[in-house]
C-alpha cells in the first residue's frame, strides 16, 4: 500500500566519559559495512544521538570529540522497524587516537505502543518452508493464525490467509520496499500456485499485529513490511535446486490405482556486487517453481442400473432427449449405491511459476541516495474439471516496481520521496473439454449457443459442461503511487510529516452461466425431463467494468522521548478514498433494502472516508534502563476503506447493466431448449 513508513531501522545511545557524565556535541559517524555508505548524527544537550532511516545490516560506529579518544564499535546490525541502542563511552586522550570496544545492542520496537515482531534474515534463510513462500513465517507469531475458514480464490485471493490479531484477511496490509503488494481482493498476495517466491531477495520482514503509529495506514488489521536485500562492494552469489517426487510416497486408502503423479522441481539463484565500488551496487535474483501434482478425485455419477432407468424406488422411462446427456456422464469405476456410483480419477495438476527481481542502489552524492527495485513473478495452474471432461487453466501474474530517493539535508533533516507501481492480471475459470461430445451444438442448452451448459442433479456431483461453461473472470489492477515523508530531529523529539497518493485502475470481466444451467431436484425428474430452474445471464448482459479510484493520506506524528525511559508517540492520520468511478458510466446500486427501483449513475454511494480523522497514541516504559522490562500501551482508531474488493460483485453483478436471472416455470420435457425461452417469457424472474 502507498503509505508513508520507514523502511528501514535506527541507531541510538547516550555518550558518556569515563566519570559518567554526559557528552555534547560528539560526532557518531555509522558506516555501513558492505557499502562504505556512512551517515552522521551528534550528541544533543544530554548526550544523546539518534540517526533515523538507515538501511538494514551491518555497521560500524564511529565517536568522536576534541579532548576525547575516538572509540569505534563494530559488527552491530541494524534492523527493519527496530531501534538498536547502543551507550558509549570516551576516555580522554588525543583524537588521533582510536580504540575498539564491544559494544553491548538492545533494540525495541520502533512505534512505541505497537506491538511488533521481526522476522530475520536468518529465518527465513533457515527453516524450510512448503513451496518457499515467505509469507509462511509470519504464522510463527502469537496471534497471527490462518484463517482456513477464508477458501482460496480468485475474490479471496490465492496467497495465504491471515488473520492477524483477529483481523479478516483483507484487512491485513502487505507492503515491500514501501510499496502496497495489496491488489483488487486486498489479500495477502500470492501466485496461482499459492506462493510468494523470492526468499533470497528478503532481507527482513516484519509483523505489526496492533496499535501502528500514524505513518501506517490502508489497513485496519495488520501490517507486514518487507525490505529486499542490495548488493555491496563483495560480490555473493546463490544456488539451489529442490526436487520431490511421488517415488517415495505412500498410496492413499482412496487413490484407485497407482499413487498420483507428484514431480516437484524448484530452483534459481542470487547474485549481487558493485557496479561502481562504493557508489553502485546490483542484486538480482531468479526463481522457477515446475510442478506436476496428482490428487484422487471422487465424483458422483449415474450407475449403470439408473442410465436405464431402473431406479431403487422404481423405473421410469428415460425421456430420449435427456439420453444424450446421461451418456456424456462417466460409468462408475468405484463401489456403486443404488442409483449412483463412484468415478475416482487422477486429477493431474500442472503449475508453473517464474519469479524475477532485480534491485539497483546508487549513491549520488553524500547528501543523496537512490534506489530501484522491480520484480515479476509469472504462474499458471492446469487442472481437470469434474469426471476429468475438460482442463481447468488459471493464470496471474504480478508486477511491482519501485523508484525511492532520500535527501540528507542535515543530520538532523531527512527526506524521502517514492514513486511505486503495482500491476496484477488475473485469469480465471478458463475452460477446455476433453470429450468433444461436450462441444456439439445440437446439445446446446441456447438458441445459437455451441457448447453444453452446466447440470445440477441432487445426488450427483455438478456436470460442468463444455468448453467455457464455468464461470469465468478476468482481473486486471494497476496501482500508482506516490509518497514524501519528512523527518526532523529536535531535541529529544523525532517529528514526521508524510503524504500518500495512490490512484488505481480495476479492469474486469466477469462471466456467469453463459451457457445456461439446469437443475434437477431428483435422478427421477432429470431421466425424466422434469427441470426444477433454469439459469442464465441474459442476451447482451454486459459483464466489462473499468473502475478507477484515489486513495489518499496525510499524517503528522511525534516520537517524544519525555525522559531516558519513557517514550511517548503522538499522531493523527487523515486518509480517504475517492466514490469508485466507471469509465463507461456503467454504476448502479440499490441504494436502500426498502428502495423501489435500482438507481443508475453516480455516485456509487456517498462517502463517509472525508471524516477519517483518526489519532493514534503510543507509550513505552523501560522501569529499569535495561531494556529487559518494557511496558507497553497504545490506542488508535483505523478505518476500513471502501476499495476494489467490495467491487467484486456488488459493483459489477448489479442489473440494469449485468443481467443474470433464473426461471421456476418450467414444465415436463421443457429440457434441454425450452427452459431458455421459458426463462425469457417470464415476466417476474429472479434477478441473481
Amino acid at each position: 500500500v502507498v503509505t508513508a513508513q520507514n523502511r528501514g531501522g535506527v541507531l541510538s545511545g547516550v555518550i558518556r566519559d569515563s566519570s559518567g557524565g554526559t557528552v555534547v556535541g560528539a560526532q557518531v559517524r555509522a558506516r555501513k559495512v558492505d557499502t562504505e555508505a556512512q551517515r552522521i548524527g551528534f550528541t544533543n544537550s544530554s548526550g544523546a544521538y539518534r540517526i533515523e532511516m538507515l538501511d538494514p545490516g551491518e555497521y560500524e560506529v564511529e565517536v568522536s570529540h576534541e579532548g576525547f579518544r575516538t572509540v569505534r564499535a563494530k559488527k552491530l546490525t541494524v534492523r527493519l522497524d527496530r531501534e538498536s541502542v547502543i551507550d558509549l563511552a570516551l576516555d580522554v586522550g588525543d583524537m588521533t587516537e582510536s580504540v575498539t570496544v564491544v559494544a553491548s545492542v538492545r533494540r525495541i520496537a520502533l512505534a512505541p505502543g505497537s506491538v511488533s515482531t521481526l522476522i530475520e534474515q536468518e529465518t527465513i534463510e533457515r527453516l524450510p518452508l512448503d513451496g518457499r513462500d515467505f509469507i509462511q513465517l509470519a504464522t510463527l507469531e502469537a496471534g497471527v493464525p490462518i484463517a482456513r475458514a477464508q477458501v482460496r480464490g480468485v475474490n479471496n485471493g490465492y496467497g495465504l490467509q491471515l488473520s492477524i490479531s483477529g483481523s479478516r484477511p483483507i484487512q491485513n496490509g502487505f507492503r515491500l520496499d514501501g510499496v502496497s503488494l495489496s491488489t483488487y481482493n486486498n489479500s495477502t498476495p500470492g501466485s496461482i500456485n499459492g506462493v510468494n517466491l523470492g526468499i533470497d531477495a528478503v532481507r527482513e520482514f516484519t509483523v505489526l499485529s496492533s496499535a501502528a503509529s500514524a505513518r501506517y495506514g490502508r489497513a485496519s488489521g495488520g501490517i507486514v513490511n518487507a525490505v529486499t536485500r542490495s548488493g555491496g562492494n563483495a560480490i555473493h552469489g546463490s544456488a539451489f535446486y529442490f526436487h520431490r517426487n511421488d517415488n517415495f510416497d505412500a498410496r492413499n486408502f482412496f487413490d484407485p490405482g497407482e499413487v498420483p503423479e507428484f514431480r516437484r522441481h524448484q530452483y534459481g539463484g542470487s547474485l549481487g556486487g558493485p557496479i561502481a565500488r562504493n557508489r553502485t551496487f546490483y542484486f538480482v535474483n531468479y526463481e522457477g517453481l515446475r510442478e506436476a501434482r496428482g490428487r484422487t478425485t471422487i465424483d458422483t455419477t449415474l450407475s449403470d442400473d439408473a442410465r436405464r432407468g431402473e431406479l431403487t424406488s422404481g423405473t421410469v422411462a428415460v425421456d430420449p432427449r435427456v439420453a444424450p446427456y446421461v451418456d456424456l456422464y462417466p460409468r462408475p469405476n468405484g463401489e456403486v449405491f443404488g442409483d449412483t456410483g463412484l468415478f475416482g480419477f487422477a486429477n493431474n495438476t500442472v503449475g508453473d511459476e517464474d519469479f524475477f527481481i532485480t534491485r539497483i542502489d546508487h549513491s549520488i552524492s553524500d547528501r543523496d541516495k537512490l534506489f530501484f527495485r522491480y520484480s515479476f513473478d509469472d504462474g499458471a495452474r492446469v487442472e481437470e474439471t469434474a469426471f476429468a471432461l475438460g482442463k481447468l487453466r488459471n493464470s496471474t501474474r504480478n508486477q511491482s516496481a519501485v523508484i525511492e530517493e532520500t535527501h540528507y539535508a542535515s543530520a538532523s533533516l531527512v527526506n524521502t520521496a517514492r514513486v511505486g507501481f503495482l500491476r496484477t492480471y488475473t485469469v480465471s475459470g478458463g475452460t477446455q473439454t476433453n470429450n468433444p461430445a461436450t462441444d456439439d451444438p445440437a446439445l446446446a442448452f441456447l438458441p445459437g449457443g455451441s457448447v453444453v451448459g452446466i447440470l445440477d442433479v441432487s445426488g450427483l456431483t455438478d456436470f460442468p459442461g463444455g468448453s467455457g461453461a464455468l464461470d469465468a473472470d478476468i482481473h486486471a489492477f494497476n496501482s500508482y503511487q506516490f509518497s514524501d515523508d519528512l523527518h526532523w530531529l529536535h531535541g529529544n523529539h523525532s517529528l514526521r510529516l508524510g503524504a500518500t497518493f495512490e490512484r488505481t485502475q480495476f479492469n474486469t470481466d466477469s462471466q456467469s452461466r453463459v451457457s445456461g444451467d439446469y437443475r434437477f431436484r431428483s435422478i427421477a425428474q432429470f431421466l425424466t425431463n422434469a427441470p426444477d430452474r433454469f439459469r442464465s445471464q441474459f442476451p447482451g448482459s454486459d459483464t466489462v467494468r473499468g473502475h478507477r479510484q484515489w486513495i489518499a493520506a496525510w499524517y503528522v506524528e511525534d516520537n517524544w522521548k519525555l525522559t531516558p525511559h519513557l517514550t511517548f508517540n503522538l499522531g493523527l492520520r487523515h486518509e480517504f478514498a475517492s466514490v469508485p468511478t466507471e469509465v463507461n458510466g456503467k454504476v448502479a446500486n440499490l441504494d436502500e433494502i426498502t428502495s423501489p427501483a435500482i438507481r443508475v449513475g453516480d455516485p456509487l454511494f456517498d462517502n463517509p472516508s472525508l471524516r477519517n480523522f483518526h489519532p493514534r497514541i503510543g507509550l513505552a516504559w523501560d522501569p529499569h534502563g535495561d531494556g529487559k522490562t518494557v511496558v507497553r500501551s497504545g490506542y488508535g482508531i483505523f478505518p476500513d476503506l471502501i476499495l476494489s474488493p467490495h467491487l467484486l460483485l456488488a459493483a459489477v453483478r448489479n442489473p440494469p447493466f449485468f443481467l443474470r436471472g433464473s426461471t421456476r416455470n418450467l414444465q415436463q420435457g421443457d429440457f434441454p431448449k425450452n427452459g431458455f425461452v421459458a426463462f425469457l417469457g417470464d415476466s417476474n424472474p429472479e434477478l441473481r
